[in-house]
Protein backbone atom coordinates (compact mmCIF):
# COMPACT_ATOMS: atom_id res chain seq x y z
CA UNK A 1 0.00 0.00 0.00
CA UNK A 2 0.86 3.55 -0.84
CA UNK A 3 -0.01 6.81 0.92
CA UNK A 4 -1.74 9.59 -0.50
CA UNK A 5 -0.02 12.74 -0.03
CA UNK A 6 -3.13 14.77 1.10
CA UNK A 7 -5.04 13.10 3.05
CA UNK A 8 -2.48 10.60 4.71
CA UNK A 9 -5.02 7.36 4.05
CA UNK A 10 -3.37 4.31 3.10
CA UNK A 11 -4.65 4.01 -1.04
CA UNK A 12 -4.88 0.45 -2.33
CA UNK A 13 -2.21 0.99 -5.39
CA UNK A 14 -4.50 -0.61 -8.30
CA UNK A 15 -7.72 1.63 -7.89
CA UNK A 16 -6.43 4.94 -9.91
CA UNK A 17 -6.56 3.60 -13.06
CA UNK A 18 -10.40 2.80 -13.10
CA UNK A 19 -11.63 5.67 -16.07
CA UNK A 20 -15.57 4.22 -15.85
CA UNK A 21 -17.48 1.91 -13.32
CA UNK A 22 -19.96 -0.15 -14.06
CA UNK A 23 -23.46 0.59 -12.66
CA UNK A 24 -23.10 -2.62 -10.15
CA UNK A 25 -20.11 -0.83 -8.87
CA UNK A 26 -21.36 2.72 -8.36
CA UNK A 27 -24.30 1.00 -6.36
CA UNK A 28 -22.12 -0.22 -4.39
CA UNK A 29 -20.02 2.85 -3.64
CA UNK A 30 -23.50 4.55 -3.18
CA UNK A 31 -24.32 1.77 -1.00
CA UNK A 32 -27.75 1.82 -3.08
CA UNK A 33 -30.51 -0.23 -4.76
CA UNK A 34 -28.29 -0.77 -8.35
CA UNK A 35 -31.51 -0.92 -10.17
CA UNK A 36 -32.80 2.58 -8.81
CA UNK A 37 -28.92 3.75 -10.17
CA UNK A 38 -29.19 2.09 -13.16
CA UNK A 39 -32.53 3.86 -13.51
CA UNK A 40 -30.89 7.21 -12.77
CA UNK A 41 -28.14 6.48 -15.30
CA UNK A 42 -30.84 5.89 -17.97
CA UNK A 43 -32.78 9.15 -17.02
CA UNK A 44 -29.32 11.33 -17.18
CA UNK A 45 -29.05 11.73 -13.85
CA UNK A 46 -26.25 10.58 -13.16
CA UNK A 47 -22.83 10.99 -16.18
CA UNK A 48 -22.73 8.01 -18.35
CA UNK A 49 -21.04 6.92 -21.44
CA UNK A 50 -22.79 3.96 -23.48
CA UNK A 51 -20.96 1.73 -25.15
CA UNK A 52 -23.00 -1.15 -27.12
CA UNK A 53 -25.72 -2.15 -24.32
CA UNK A 54 -23.46 -1.19 -21.67
CA UNK A 55 -23.65 2.18 -19.34
CA UNK A 56 -20.36 3.09 -17.86
CA UNK A 57 -20.29 5.85 -15.26
CA UNK A 58 -16.69 8.38 -15.63
CA UNK A 59 -15.06 8.30 -12.43
CA UNK A 60 -13.91 11.35 -12.55
CA UNK A 61 -17.72 13.05 -12.69
CA UNK A 62 -19.01 11.01 -10.53
CA UNK A 63 -16.43 12.22 -7.75
CA UNK A 64 -16.78 15.59 -8.56
CA UNK A 65 -20.54 15.22 -8.34
CA UNK A 66 -19.80 13.43 -5.17
CA UNK A 67 -16.93 15.81 -3.89
CA UNK A 68 -14.71 12.92 -2.95
CA UNK A 69 -11.39 11.49 -4.73
CA UNK A 70 -11.26 9.12 -7.60
CA UNK A 71 -9.71 6.92 -5.36
CA UNK A 72 -12.15 7.29 -2.25
CA UNK A 73 -14.86 6.38 -4.56
CA UNK A 74 -13.06 3.45 -6.58
CA UNK A 75 -12.42 2.35 -2.90
CA UNK A 76 -15.61 2.64 -2.31
CA UNK A 77 -17.08 0.57 -4.77
CA UNK A 78 -14.38 -2.27 -4.33
CA UNK A 79 -13.67 -2.65 -0.61
CA UNK A 80 -10.58 -4.92 -0.26
CA UNK A 81 -11.60 -8.50 0.46
CA UNK A 82 -8.33 -10.03 1.62
CA UNK A 83 -6.28 -6.89 0.28
CA UNK A 84 -5.95 -8.60 -3.34
CA UNK A 85 -6.36 -7.38 -6.92
CA UNK A 86 -9.50 -5.62 -7.84
CA UNK A 87 -12.06 -8.08 -9.95
CA UNK A 88 -11.56 -7.77 -13.59
CA UNK A 89 -14.19 -5.88 -15.30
Amino acid sequence: MRTSTSAKTPVRNDISPRLALKVSAVARALKYDELAVSQAVRAGQLPSIEIGTRHLVPTMALARLLEVTPEELVAAAYPPAADGPLPAE
